[in-house]
C-alpha cells in the first residue's frame, strides 16, 4: 500500500480539488461520486490539463495546502486513496445474503498468494455494491483511470496499433481522439484493443460468489481490461486459482497469453458499438452498399 501519511496525489485528486464546492447541497459522498463520474468521462485528451497541474505542483500530499489535504482526507476513503498499484485490484461488487463465506475464502487465498497483503481487495458495501454498473467502481478509485502519456502519444500509439508502423502520420494540428480513416487491407483489431487498455481489475460479482453449479461460470472471477474512461474493452471468466496467478502478472506479458485471445470484447467496443474501432469497409460496387469485416470476437 502507498504510504498513508504522505500519499501520492493523482490527476483525479487535482480534478476533484478544482471542482469541489463547499456550499454544494449534496452530501460529501454524492458530490465526490458526481465529480469522479465527470473525471471518468474525460478520457485521455480531457485529462491533459490536470496532468500538467500535477507536474507543476508535485505528486505528494505534502505538496498541497493544508486545506487541500484536509479536504482529500475528509472525502476520500483512506484504503482506496492509498491503493497499492503493484497488484491488480480485486473488487467485491456483490453483498447479498449468503455471499460472505465465499468472499472470505477468496480473500484468504488472495492473502496467501500475495504474502499476506490484502490491500488490493476492495470490500466496502457502501462504495462497491454496484452490481452490474461496473464503471461506478472507478468513481471510487479514479486513480486507476489516470494516464501517464500525452494525448498525442496516445493517438499515435493507437494509429500504429491499428494500421502498423508504416501507416501515414496523423495531422500534427489535430486534437481529436478520432482515428483517421485510412483503411488498409488488414487492420489489426486485437492490437488496437490492447493499445486502448488502461488497466485491469478482477471483479468478484454475484456469479463469482455463487455456489458451484448454481449458474454458468459460478465461482469464476470476472477479469476485466478497461480503457481510460473505465469502459470494458475485454473480459474473461477465470477460476479463482488462475485469476490469482494473473494478479501479480505484468499486463505487458498477457497480450500473448491465451486469456487475452479468449476474452470477449466489451459491448461498447464491438462492431457497431460507440467505441468500436474503424472496421474495414469493402464496397462490392458503387452504390451497392458495404460489408463490414472484423466485428465481434
Amino acid at each position: 500500500m502507498r504510504h498513508a501519511e504522505d500519499p501520492y496525489i493523482s490527476t483525479a485528486d487535482f480534478f476533484l480539488l478544482e471542482k469541489w464546492q463547499e456550499n454544494s447541497p449534496l452530501p460529501d459522498d454524492a458530490q465526490r461520486e458526481q465529480i469522479f463520474a465527470a473525471f471518468a468521462d474525460l478520457g485521455v485528451q480531457g485529462q491533459q490539463p490536470y496532468q500538467e497541474i500535477k507536474q507543476q505542483r508535485g505528486r505528494k500530499a505534502s505538496h498541497l495546502t493544508t486545506a487541500e489535504r484536509d479536504l482529500l482526507s475528509r472525502v476520500r476513503h483512506p484504503t482506496d486513496r492509498c491503493l497499492d498499484d503493484y497488484f491488480i485490484p480485486w473488487v467485491r461488487t456483490c453483498y447479498e445474503s449468503g455471499t460472505d463465506e465465499a468472499w472470505t475464502a477468496i480473500k484468504e487465498k488472495l492473502a496467501g498468494h500475495c504474502g499476506g497483503k490484502t490491500a488490493m481487495a476492495l470490500d466496502n458495501a457502501a462504495l462497491y455494491n454496484v452490481a452490474r454498473e461496473q464503471r461506478r467502481i472507478f468513481y471510487r478509485v479514479p486513480q486507476l483511470l489516470c494516464v501517464s502519456e500525452s494525448a498525442r502519444q496516445h493517438r499515435e500509439r493507437l494509429r500504429k496499433a491499428l494500421y502498423g508502423e508504416d501507416s501515414e502520420e496523423e495531422d500534427p494540428d489535430s486534437d481529436s481522439d478520432a482515428q483517421s480513416e485510412i483503411y488498409l487491407d488488414e487492420p489489426d483489431y486485437e492490437t488496437y484493443y490492447w493499445a486502448l487498455v488502461q488497466g485491469r481489475i478482477h471483479v468478484v460479482d454475484r456469479v463469482a460468489l455463487a455456489p458451484e453449479g448454481s449458474c454458468p461460470y459460478a465461482g469464476k472471477v470476472r477479469v476485466v481490461w478497461y480503457d481510460a474512461c473505465g469502459r470494458t474493452i475485454k473480459y474473461y471468466r477465470a477460476d479463482v486459482g488462475y485469476a490469482l496467478e494473473l494478479t501479480g502478472c505484468d499486463s505487458y506479458f498477457l497480450f500473448e497469453n491465451p486469456v487475452w485471445g479468449s476474452a470477449m470484447v466489451g459491448k461498447e467496443f464491438r462492431e457497431g458499438g460507440a467505441c468500436a474501432p474503424p472496421f474495414k469497409v469493402e464496397r462490392e460496387s458503387e452504390g451497392e452498399g458495404s460489408k463490414e469485416e472484423g466485428g465481434n470476437k
